[in-house]
């Protein structure tokens, strides 16, 4: 799928970076969870294999829905998918934009540090499987979203995984 926009100029010409901006703000969002902790001097990072198919592991969070806003939708996500954790210390980490791996649309992924509490990984119903991967165990996972393996990725570079 390309995403074109086509635009109607009938003043002055806007700018490349305001055409972006306005772009990335009309995209579908969705919110997600980066959790990493130190097990055993090996630093791992919380994921969830949905039940919907195709299958893939992916941060916990969701799709933010109409009249909400990120931070809400993850915690409403991560409520739904944990089976009632609630996370604590949510701070915005960065955006993705990429291709929905379920939906194959254009999305834009916002992706938060936050806490759970300790035993907060027992999934819900619409969770397959709820799992701490290290850098290497999540990387050798076939089944990875895009997103999810270049946050990873990036996590590594910046020594936080």
């Amino acid at each position: 799928m390309i995403f074109i926009q086509i635009y109607l100029i009938l003043g002055p010409v806007p700018s490349m970076s305001s055409i972006l901006t306005d772009s990335v703000t009309l995209l579908p969002q969705s919110s997600h969870l980066v959790s990493v902790r130190e097990y055993k001097e090996i630093k791992k990072t919380l994921l969830v294999l949905s039940r919907k198919e195709p299958q893939f592991w992916n941060f916990p969070g969701g799709k933010v829905e109409s009249k909400e806003d990120p931070m809400t939708a993850l915690t409403r996500e991560i409520w739904e998918e944990l089976s009632g954790a609630q996370v604590t210390n949510p701070v915005f980490y960065k955006s993705h934009i990429g291709i929905s791996p379920r939906r194959k649309i254009i999305m834009k992924v916002n992706h938060y540090f936050g806490d759970l509490p300790e035993g907060a990984q027992i999934p819900s119903n619409e969770i397959e499987s709820v799992r701490w991967f290290s850098y290497e165990e999540a990387q050798a996972l076939e089944n990875l979203s895009g997103i999810t393996r270049i946050t990873i990725e990036e996590l590594r570079a910046s020594g936080r995984l």
